[in-house]
């Protein structure tokens, strides 16, 4: 009702993205804490498979942006709904566009800018949403 809304060319095609209402800025933050908890285990892993692991968690954490972006457009479907259809039908390069949308609409991102997508680093100790690690590293 009173978020900011965007239409984006994404790919070439015309999305309308939302900000981030507040209750999802919390979930967000309580999510990428336990995806770091998680990508703690990949340390140990050998460089190709971590890699791998880095840039699963990358998509599957901007697709969960967008997923609670484009929910408000229509809140009939469910998230996790709407973020497999991202992860399914989108290219990691418009999913990282996308996300960083999200993220400056929600006022995310305010450390970097518009073109630097959301990311979980390698680096997971102390780190948080605005250090992030480009999709070209891996």
């Amino acid at each position: 009702m009173f978020l900011k809304k965007e239409n984006t060319d994404i790919g070439g095609n015309q999305v309308d993205l939302n900000e981030l209402s507040g209750l999802q800025r919390i979930e967000y933050l309580e999510y990428l804490t336990e995806i770091q908890k998680m990508s703690k285990s990949f340390e140990e892993l050998p460089n190709e498979e971590k890699g791998a692991k880095y840039l699963r968690l990358n998509l599957d954490v901007n697709a969960w942006l967008i997923s609670r972006s484009l929910w408000h457009n229509d809140n009939t479907k469910q998230v996790d709904q709407l973020k497999d259809q991202v992860l399914s039908s989108w290219s990691p390069n418009n999913i990282y566009i996308a996300a960083a949308k999200v993220m400056s609409l929600s006022g995310l991102n305010e450390s970097q800018d518009e073109e630097s997508p959301p990311a979980i680093t390698e680096s997971t100790e102390g780190a948080t949403a605005e250090e992030a690690v480009p999709a070209e590293k891996y």
